[in-house]
């Protein structure tokens, strides 16, 4: 008889656990904030363009206000207004150069593309705010070659799509006047309670995996509020504590003086008192409630700096924690007495030698992988634009558009995105069809489009495939409101779905994972040297501004290989890659132990070595072997 093969039970829990992962969104609280901006601020490009009634204005004025609604964020308000704007003009320059290729010789258009694509390839490598404007660059490059209107000037795209982005760049930084720096408080108070959790988990089973969220949350306020570090610190290193107008660079010292030694104690499995984390808890806590002078600066009843202070005893790194709580505890108590916004000081520190080295090696790594960036997405649009001349000659933007939001190294496994596409773009045409079936009024169609908008901030944060869920039915009421019979659509712009993350997983992700690999082995090999740098600070007793900048970039580049690996490991791949993955994250993991375990030791003054000056070889040794 012939036995059936089956497959082991660990593949199929593999595959089982990474589908479910795929389809299951992650957690993540509501933005309420950008959730009611973007419905407002379609509201009033649907408005307008009903006022109007031009369809080459509608569709831009829409799109625009979509887009700005999925790039904004609960950030700082000048990261938000860049994360905003930047993408906003990168789209107007796309929209305009696709406008121009409507009409175009196909040659002249593929070439065109192909460059676009190249270029937004490699500017997205550059950054979150970077990689939003090459994105929007190819999209709306896809999406202008199939605007209705062919005689509109060949500025009004832009233009109409930039009036419908400003409402959301203005309700945006409309909360800023009442103050700067409340995005940044808030982030601090997540940072703080990260730090708190990581407390209450030193010496137990979960202390790595609070450490790394609390690193986690140290980056996204750095990024918050970059170049504050130690920019409240004079030339003799001390911190002013009644600095209003610094308070929130000032809350980022203390930050980091707290998180050396939190991070120490993780390293070290020394016991935590409680009072510690409830202190911290308690400054996230009155962080959150900054937009309340009396609430900033009350105390929860928990334990004062005397306490800690008492608590810490002989131990150097407790009293380091009760050193940097006590102080923003008295900034707190400052600020809410007297408000100010929030001026950046300058720094006043020169860069040293060994940072202008790490810079250019950085710069070079970023070139390369912004050369591999760009050739990918040049490859796939390539490919896209003749098989859409094929498909549908008329209507193949969407082809285009799929490779532009498929092949997102920065964002993701391009693998995993095309399947988020797929399943997104079905569920969203079901969902198209039945309320295009339901609803045929124009004031129901923008009731729908508006309240579809509403959720684009909250699919964003959950996943690309509930996104893509949500964008394709708005997508198809602004078609059926300009006059595109967008029924007879559905079919063919699941055929370009289908077409496009094909051409996105053969020529944009199988060609690549050597590549891939390699870069890889980079991000842990320059991990590996920036800790290295660190360590060496350590060793000769730096100036504590330099340990604490060389500390930030050994914990910030662990974490970054850290998250990537994550990445490449859950891939659904060949057995031997997944393990060489595994590897290198269990290589990460060692190398932040021991960064932990080295600030234990390098903040005991007891147990410090001399400054190192020269290494001797074990035959110039007079004395006893260590």
């Amino acid at each position: 008889m012939i036995t059936p093969v089956r497959l082991p039970r660990t593949a199929l829990r593999g595959a089982a656990e990474w589908f479910t992962h795929l389809i299951l969104p992650r957690p993540v609280p509501i933005p309420w904030g950008p959730t009611l901006r973007a419905a407002l601020a379609m509201a009033m490009a649907l408005v307008t363009g009903l006022l109007i009634e031009l369809p080459q204005a509608a569709i831009p004025l829409a799109v625009g206000s979509l887009y700005a609604s999925a790039n904004d964020t609960e950030r700082a308000y000048r990261d938000r207004t860049r994360h905003i704007a930047w993408p906003a003009f990168g789209g107007a320059a796309g929209i305009t150069v696709g406008s121009h290729l409507r009409d175009a010789v196909p040659t002249v258009a593929l070439v065109t593309t192909v460059g676009v694509a190249l270029i937004a390839g490699m500017i997205s490598a550059k950054g979150p705010t970077a990689s939003a404007a090459g994105l929007q660059i190819l999209v709306m490059t896809a999406l202008g070659q199939g605007l209705p209107g062919h005689t509109a000037p060949w500025w009004q795209p832009a233009i109409f799509f930039l009036c419908g982005a400003a409402p959301v760049l203005l309700l945006a930084l409309a909360p800023s006047v009442r103050g700067w720096h409340r995005p940044v408080h808030r982030t601090l108070a997540r940072a703080y309670a990260a730090q708190a959790d990581l407390l209450r988990a030193v010496g137990t089973p979960r202390a790595a995996s609070a450490r790394r969220a609390a690193t986690d949350a140290l980056d996204a306020v750095e990024r918050s509020l970059p170049g504050a570090t130690h920019a409240v610190r004079g030339p003799a290193g001390a911190a002013d504590p009644a600095c209003p107008r610094c308070r929130p660079a000032a809350l980022l010292d203390d930050l980091l003086t707290a998180s050396e030694a939190a991070a120490a104690l993780a390293g070290s499995q020394e016991a935590v008192p409680g009072p510690f984390a409830a202190a911290a808890s308690d400054i996230a806590r009155r962080l959150r409630s900054s937009g309340h002078r009396r609430g900033m600066g009350r105390r929860s009843g928990r334990a004062t700096s005397h306490d800690l202070h008492h608590l810490a005893g002989d131990s150097p790194l407790l009293g380091r924690l009760a050193s940097a709580y006590t102080t923003a505890d008295h900034r707190l108590r400052v600020g809410a007495t007297h408000r100010r916004h929030m001026r950046r000081p300058a720094r006043d520190r020169k860069p040293t030698g060994r940072l202008l080295w790490f810079r250019a090696a950085r710069a070079a790594r970023l070139r390369r992988v912004a050369l591999t960036y760009g050739l990918r997405v040049a490859l796939c649009a390539g490919l896209a634009t003749p098989a859409a001349e094929l498909l549908h000659p008329d209507r193949g933007y969407w082809l285009l558009l799929t490779v532009a939001l498929v092949v997102k190294p920065d964002a993701g496994s391009v693998l995993v995105r095309g399947m988020h596409r797929t399943l997104g773009t079905v569920v969203g045409i079901l969902l198209a069809a039945l309320l295009l079936s339901l609803v045929h009024d124009r004031l129901g169609l923008a009731v729908a489009a508006v309240t579809a908008t509403a959720l684009v901030p909250l699919s964003a944060a959950l996943s690309y495939g509930m996104l893509t869920t949500v964008v394709a039915p708005v997508v198809f009421v602004l078609l059926h409101m300009s006059g595109v019979p967008a029924a007879h659509l559905m079919g063919e712009r699941l055929i370009d779905t289908l077409a496009g993350v094909g051409i996105c997983v053969v020529a944009g992700h199988l060609p690549w994972t050597s590549s891939s690999r390699r870069s890889d082995r980079d991000w842990v090999n320059h991990a590996a040297h920036t800790l290295t740098a660190y360590l060496d600070h350590l060793l000769r007793l730096g100036p504590s501004a330099e340990r604490h900048t060389a500390r930030r970039a050994a914990y910030r580049t662990l974490a970054e290989a850290r998250r990537r690996l994550a990445v490449r490991h859950g891939e659904p791949a060949r057995a031997r890659a997944r393990r060489q993955a595994g590897n290198l994250l269990q290589v990460v993991h060692l190398l932040e132990h021991i960064a932990d375990v080295s600030t234990a030791h390098g903040l005991r003054p007891a147990e410090r070595r001399a400054p190192v000056t020269h290494r001797s070889s074990p035959k110039d040794r007079t004395g006893p072997a260590p």
